[in-house]
């Protein structure tokens, strides 16, 4: 499978989490972490030079990330960024996939950080998943 699809299947079951999270307004950190996130995407459709970046500052940015990694073909992600990197992040070898792949990680870390913080709350870890994280797991 192309990496192309395996990082859009990864972006959109985080999205979904993202969105089921947003379905009920957080508060305090988990908020900040969520716009913390949002900042981010908008930052890699820019670096993409994406023209489907949302327009209104606080409009969310999933399905422009994920409408960029469907009209992108696999080659496209081998491209360098659309604008220069800040200089002090480096640049070297960097190109959209990397982008992306690093783009995906850091969702995937900061959705952790939600789950451990709605946990610490009394919360299931994310909405919709059950009570006892480990009921999953057992026979």
């Amino acid at each position: 499978m192309e990496s192309r699809l395996l990082l859009l299947q990864q972006l959109r079951g985080q999205h979904a989490l993202v969105r089921a999270l947003e379905e009920h307004p957080p508060e305090g950190e988990i908020a900040a972490l969520l716009a913390h996130l949002a900042d981010c995407s908008r930052e890699l459709l820019r670096l993409a030079g994406a023209a489907a970046a949302p327009a209104a500052p606080d409009a969310s940015p999933w399905s422009a990330v994920e409408a960029l990694l469907e009209r992108l073909d696999e080659d496209a992600l081998d491209a360098p960024p659309a604008v220069p990197l800040d200089p002090a992040l480096g640049s070297e070898s960097v190109n959209l996939r990397s982008l992306v792949s690093g783009h995906a990680g850091h969702l995937a870390w900061h959705l952790g950080q939600v789950a451990r913080l709605r946990s610490a709350a009394g919360l299931p870890a994310m909405p919709g998943w059950p009570e006892n994280p480990r009921r999953p797991l057992e026979p």
